[in-house]
C-alpha cells in the first residue's frame, strides 16, 4: 500500500511522501512551509530537538488511514481514522481535495515523544491539543465550557485512566484534555508541566496531589478557570 506513496518532497525537518498527481501533489509546496512552521514553533515552545526527520505520508483517505494504522497495529479491524503519529517518526494523514489533516497535533506527539512517550493518553493528546487551540474550530475551553453548561460530568480525575479516556467520545475526550493542559501551564508553566507531569513517569494524579497542589482542589479550579474564559 505505501508503495504507491512514491513521490517524495525534502525540507530541513520532513520527508514527505505522496502519490503523483494527487491533491498532496499539487499542495506539496504549501503543506511542507506550514509544517515547517509548526515545527517550528513545537520544538522552540517544548525546547525539543530532533536527530532525525519525520517522515509524513499524505494519504488519500480517511478509511486508507484507518487501514494503514490496523495493519501497524496488527488490528483485524480498521476504522476510519483522520490522523495518527507512529512512533518514533512517522505520521500518516488524511489529505484529498476535502479533508486536509495537516497542522500541530501529530508533529507534537512525534516531538515530544522524543524524550519520552507518557502512559497517560490524557496528557498525550492533552498537549497535542493545547498547541492545536481548537477542536474542529471551536476552542477547546469553548467545547468544554459548553459540555459543563449541557450539564455534562466532567469527571476530570478519571481520565488519567487510559481504559476510560478511550471510551469516551472523542468529541468530548480531547477538548478537555487540550483544556486542562492550557489550565496547568498557564497557571504553573511549561516548565513544570513537562517535568513534573508530562515527562515525570509517575502516576499523573500522584504527581498533581504532590507537585502541584490536591488534585480535587485542582479540579475545582480549573472548573473556574473554564467558567471566567468563556464569562
Amino acid at each position: 500500500m505505501l508503495e504507491e506513496y512514491n513521490q517524495t518532497y525534502e525540507t530541513a525537518h520532513y520527508v514527505f511522501h505522496f502519490k503523483e498527481n494527487s491533491p498532496a501533489s499539487k499542495d506539496i509546496l504549501k503543506i511542507a512551509k506550514t509544517q515547517e512552521n509548526c515545527y517550528k514553533r513545537i520544538t522552540q515552545f517544548l525546547k525539543a530537538t530532533l536527530n532525525f526527520k519525520i517522515n509524513y505520508y499524505l494519504i488519500g483517505s480517511r478509511e486508507e488511514v484507518g487501514l494503514i494504522y490496523a495493519r501497524l497495529n496488527n488490528d483485524e479491524d480498521s476504522e476510519p481514522c483522520s490522523a495518527f503519529a507512529h512512533h518514533p517518526d512517522t505520521i500518516f494523514c488524511a489529505y484529498n481535495k476535502k479533508i486536509k489533516c495537516i497542522g500541530m497535533h501529530e508533529d507534537t506527539h512525534i516531538i515530544s515523544y522524543s524524550k519520552l512517550r507518557p502512559k497517560s493518553a490524557f496528557l498525550r493528546e492533552g498537549l497535542a491539543m493545547f498547541m492545536d487551540k481548537k477542536w474542529l474550530g471551536v476552542k477547546n475551553e469553548k467545547c468544554v465550557f459548553d459540555l459543563m453548561q449541557s450539564g455534562y460530568n466532567i469527571r476530570l480525575e478519571k481520565f488519567f485512566d487510559n481504559n476510560y479516556f478511550f471510551k469516551v467520545d472523542c468529541h468530548i475526550s480531547y477538548p478537555i484534555a487540550g483544556a486542562f493542559v492550557n489550565f496547568i501551564i498557564k497557571n504553573y508553566g511549561i516548565d513544570k508541566f513537562l517535568n513534573e507531569l508530562y515527562y515525570s513517569g509517575v502516576d499523573p494524579i500522584k504527581q498533581l496531589n504532590s507537585k502541584f497542589q490536591n488534585a480535587q482542589e485542582l479540579i475545582k479550579k480549573f472548573t473556574m478557570f473554564i467558567k471566567n474564559v468563556n464569562a
